[in-house]
């Protein structure tokens, strides 16, 4: 039974901080909200030492995490994907302790959650510590700078060790399914002075040597180029793949 909506647990404490399910109820995580601080880059949540979540909130490329601000809108992944039916959610067991961990030093995370009667909510459940179907983000990046023009392979996985790592050169291991629900990147180009640079085109898609979603075999649109450019610059043409960050 559902005991309250939207709770709320604020974290500001140096590393990060605990949210245990009490004898008597069973909580469900429906979202993580953070302001970086400046040391800040990505976010792991663990259930009782299983790590089950992990996300970017600073870079480059954005904050996955983001939460009301004046200064920009907000875009956070986690409650786009529920939104979309991809269940992001995390269980948390009675009993059980969910630990967000982050930079040594004071930040702002917010933890929106739903408080169950225990019982409720099981550690089986999807993106639970006992579960068999989780739902997670791979963060990967090229693994050799290119020299030239040409397909650069992604070939490297940014995640911890616990989740797998294809589709990063890896393939899915024994006796697993992966399903691949959607991609997020952001097209850039690096550029030494104007007209001397590289940049992003499209990202494609392989298995078993057939290139996915083009029959002219040049992949999704993911164009960054930008010939007047003298630096690095993100997001700087068009592109059907986006990071889904905050703007």
């Amino acid at each position: 039974m559902l005991l309250q909506s939207n709770m709320i647990k604020r974290i500001t404490a140096s590393g990060g901080g605990d949210l245990e399910a009490k004898t008597g109820e069973s909580l469900r995580v429906k979202r993580i909200e953070c302001i970086p601080s400046a040391a800040d880059d990505y976010l792991t949540v663990t259930v009782d030492r299983v790590t089950l979540a992990y996300y970017r909130v600073k870079g480059k490329a954005g904050n996955h995490l983001s939460t009301i601000l004046t200064s920009y809108l907000k875009r956070n992944l986690i409650e786009y994907l529920n939104n979309m039916g991809i269940n992001m959610s995390i269980p948390v067991a009675e009993g059980q302790t969910l630990t967000v961990k982050r930079a040594a030093e004071t930040g702002n995370v917010m933890i929106i959650y739903d408080r169950f009667t225990a019982g409720d909510v099981k550690a089986t459940d999807i993106n639970g510590s006992d579960s068999k179907l989780y739902n997670f983000l791979q963060y990967a990046k090229v693994g050799t700078v290119p020299v030239a023009s040409g397909d650069a392979l992604i070939d490297t996985a940014l995640t911890p060790a616990e989740f797998p790592d294809f589709p990063c050169g890896k393939v899915v291991p024994a006796r697993h399914v992966i399903e691949l629900l959607g991609i997020v990147g952001c097209p850039f180009v690096d550029a030494v002075s104007a007209g001397n640079n590289f940049a992003t085109t499209f990202m494609k898609l392989v298995k078993d040597r057939e290139v996915l979603f083009d029959t002219d075999r040049n992949g999704i649109p993911f164009d960054g180029q930008d010939a007047a450019a003298t630096g690095i610059v993100y997001g700087s043409n068009f592109s059907l793949i986006a990071p889904y960050t905050e703007v």
